[in-house]
């Protein structure tokens, strides 16, 4: 099925709607023509899952401020079905497209060329960039094998994936690592693309094959190239180059082993359990006692969320009588804090009714490290606090009826080490017709590209309790 991008109207969000979103960036140039051969970006939509799903589309034009950009299109998938979207820019236009829908919603991407008759005669499969795939600010990203096709164009991008603007730095190299040049402060838009390839070639990496470009942004980035030829024989499409890294392959044998290359691991030096590395989670954290205190009515010793891909997100009913009003929830829970996924925020956990209603939200913000506490209504509460990567903290969360109040409490060793009060902004605590209560952990995926799971987390020795 085909389908061009289509005018809708958005409803504003409520506060953390993204958590229920994901968003992916997709690098576009429509109907550009070299030679007599013309490119074109193709994207796929895919639903797998067995209902349908929809998403919004928006395209930010190269140098332009992505956050000021307007949401064009939207569209629903049938339950496993697809969608190709194309017109996706204006006429020889070059920029990106943000689709932002349902996590459980795939993405996939490419560029043909088409000659005069309109018969693909090569394609070249175009990245989706997500929080997976992107360059963290600060970090280096290699392009390599570049050059300008005889006859052809050589085209160069950046993606800025922050609401802020980002500054880069360009280096080209030849193949025999001598220089060809740098360039300085190059500024991309806020959630912005830029093409500053005029600006490499101008330093000579257009003059020769095989050669390499490092690019480092001070904010979460995404680099390409493209390479065309004039009558559509070759499409190459050029990511960041992968690293050589250390692989866990199950099996093998590693250095030291002395079980006759069975593949079982060595001993683990002092204080370091079996399977568990170190700055890794514990393998077997600490659990609850094995009967609930009184009280208690959702009780989940031990880790009930490993936060991965595809699994990032837990709710949990709470059993409230019908049309009760309650005094108090506490929720305590286990929460080792794994790695930041980004300077933005982390969706720890919240407390929703489904009619829309927010009882609280936590957030973590990465880079300054900050608590963010939604207490709903467009009310939050937010302070700085130094937390700390690879580390076990204990979370209360009390949300108390009769003082007002929502309190976040952590706690590092059993020693409280952070507390952050508001006054709620919803005093109905009950549940009633067809609606319904729910504490949540992690969110689904990521969202807007600034709210993320914390992957790599694991929550444990979950305990809720009631007050009437």
């Amino acid at each position: 099925m085909r389908r061009s991008a289509l005018p809708f109207v958005l409803a504003l969000l409520a506060p953390l709607a993204p958590a229920l979103a994901g968003t992916v960036y997709v690098p576009v140039a429509t109907h550009q023509t070299v030679g007599t051969v013309t490119y074109k970006t193709g994207v796929w939509v895919s639903n797998p899952s067995d209902v349908p799903r929809r998403f919004t589309t928006a395209f930010i034009a190269t140098d332009t401020d992505g956050t000021r950009r307007s949401l064009n299109g939207a569209a629903t998938v049938p339950a496993r079905g697809s969608l190709l979207l194309t017109n996706l820019a204006p006429r020889g236009g070059h920029g990106m497209l943000e689709i932002n829908g349902a996590p459980q919603l795939v993405v996939r991407a490419r560029l043909d060329a088409l000659n005069a008759k309109g018969k693909v005669v090569s394609s070249a499969p175009v990245p989706v960039v997500t929080a997976e795939n992107w360059v963290p600010a600060g970090k280096t990203a290699h392009l390599q094998g570049l050059g300008t096709p005889v006859g052809g164009v050589a085209g160069f991008g950046l993606l800025n994936l922050a609401w802020r603007q980002g500054t880069c730095t360009i280096e080209a190299f030849r193949p025999d690592g001598g220089s060809l040049g740098r360039l300085d402060n190059v500024k991309v838009a806020a959630l912005g693309h830029r093409q500053p390839q005029q600006l490499v070639t101008a330093h000579g990496a257009g003059l020769l094959t095989d050669a390499r470009i490092e690019v480092t942004c001070n904010q979460p980035f995404y680099v390409y190239s493209t390479q065309l030829s004039t009558d559509g024989g070759r499409t190459a499409f050029v990511e960041p180059s992968a690293r050589l890294t250390e692989m866990e392959q199950p099996g093998r044998p590693k250095e030291g082993d002395d079980d006759g290359g069975k593949g079982n691991p060595p001993e683990p030096p002092a204080n370091n359990p079996p399977g568990n590395p170190p700055g890794n989670p514990p393998a077997n954290p600490p659990t609850t006692p094995t009967t609930p205190p009184a009280g208690t009515v959702i009780f989940a010793p031990g880790v009930f969320l490993d936060v991965r891909q595809g699994d990032s997100y837990k709710a949990y009913e709470l059993p409230l009588a019908l049309d009760v009003k309650y005094k108090k929830v506490i929720v305590d829970f286990d929460l080792y804090l794994h790695r930041w996924q980004s300077t933005w925020y982390h969706g720890i956990t919240s407390m929703k009714r489904n009619d829309k209603t927010l009882y609280y939200g936590v957030l973590l913000k990465g880079s300054p490290s900050k608590t963010i506490v939604d207490l709903g209504r467009e009310r939050q509460v937010k302070e700085n606090f130094n937390w700390q990567e690879r580390t076990d903290y204990h979370v209360r969360m009390t949300y108390d009826v009769p003082g007002r109040k929502v309190t976040a409490q952590f706690s590092r060793n059993g020693a409280v080490v952070h507390t952050v009060t508001g006054k709620m902004g919803v005093a109905d605590v009950r549940a009633f017709s067809k609606y319904r209560v729910r504490v949540d952990f992690g969110l689904p995926g990521v969202a807007h590209s600034a709210y993320y799971p914390p992957y790599g987390s694991r929550y444990s020795n979950l305990e809720v309790r009631l007050e009437r």
